[in-house]
């Protein structure tokens, strides 16, 4: 599957008129590939990613998925992307602190088959945050929380998933791990990522660099 992007400018993001960004260009992005998406803050990282997430429409341009302009996409059809094509890890998150970590992880997939649940025990084990299951997730630290967050993105349907700045409280051998989890799990799946940072690449081979 493919994203292309037209011309696209976020409104209130400042555009340097330089070749490499992203920004009111013509571009093709094949979702089954890695891309580090690079840039200082504010330039619009997390907007890109909103973009194509569709939580985000007040910018100028098209983006196509599939051959059809996510400007166009109702409300099912969002649901169906957000469910089977796109994952998404935010910047904040977006847990449910009273719950528990087990709870957050049900929220994105049925835990009630054991093999299902099996296998929350063994990537909670391998990300460190298997004795936090039954913990409130506002009691996890935050770095805690960020893998979580990325294990709960990890366990729904997707072809691409998208990270913003993911591993930004995590230790570098856990963002190590982390990441040798993810992409493990892309290439089971054949799917791609987005992976959003202000410089550091974290080891992500090969990839193709997108600027904003």
């Amino acid at each position: 599957m493919k994203i292309q992007l037209q011309d696209v400018l976020p409104e209130g993001i400042p555009v340097k008129r330089e070749t490499h960004s992203i920004w009111e260009r013509k571009i093709e992005l094949d979702l089954k590939r890695n891309y580090l998406v690079r840039g200082a803050s504010g330039r619009g990282k997390s907007t890109f990613l909103h973009i194509l997430l569709g939580i985000r429409r007040n910018y100028s341009g098209q983006v196509i998925l599939d051959e059809e302009n996510i400007g166009n996409f109702s409300s099912t059809k969002w649901a169906l992307v957000r469910q089977n094509t796109l994952a998404m890890v935010f910047q904040d998150l977006r847990l449910l602190g009273e719950l528990t970590t087990r709870e957050n992880l049900a929220i994105k997939t049925s835990l009630t088959e054991s093999p299902q649940c099996k296998i929350i025990e063994e990537l909670t084990e391998r990300l460190g945050i298997k004795e936090q299951l039954d913990q409130p997730c506002h009691l996890l630290s935050f770095g805690q929380q960020q893998r979580l967050a990325i294990l709960r993105a990890l366990l729904q349907p997707f072809e691409a998933l998208l990270l913003d700045e993911p591993f930004s409280h995590i230790d570098p051998d856990n963002s190590r791990i982390c990441l040798e989890l993810i992409l493990e799990i892309c290439e089971e799946r054949n799917a791609g990522l987005f992976l959003a940072t202000l410089d550091d690449d974290y080891g992500l081979n090969p990839y193709q660099e997108l600027r904003v």
